[in-house]
């Protein structure tokens, strides 16, 4: 018998990759810039499957509300929803005038 670890072994996978570690206590530790840069790597795609065309300029909206509320929009899409149809109303009439 080998004298190794047993073949299904992997210390890996026991450990969470570093950013699987609760966002939300990353935020905590984070200066304001890692804030932002860290609510905007999770907004992003959330607001890129709403609209692909406009994700930047509307993720870039959202980065200006508060912190707390970042976050409930990033746990509650029926929130998100929202804010991104609001924005995107905001949009259209500043694209408008």
């Amino acid at each position: 018998p080998s004298a190794g670890a047993p073949p299904h072994h992997h210390p890996a996978a026991e450990m969470p990759a570093p950013h699987t570690r609760s966002w939300t206590e990353s935020l905590a530790t984070a200066d304001p810039q890692a804030r932002t840069d860290i609510l905007g790597e999770k907004l992003f795609p959330l607001v890129e499957r709403r609209n692909p065309q406009m994700a930047g300029k509307i993720t870039g909206m959202l980065l200006e509300l508060d912190t707390q509320e970042l976050i409930n929009l990033i746990e509650s899409p029926e929130q998100l929803d929202l804010k991104v149809n609001e924005a995107m109303d905001v949009l259209s009439k500043h694209h408008e005038s």
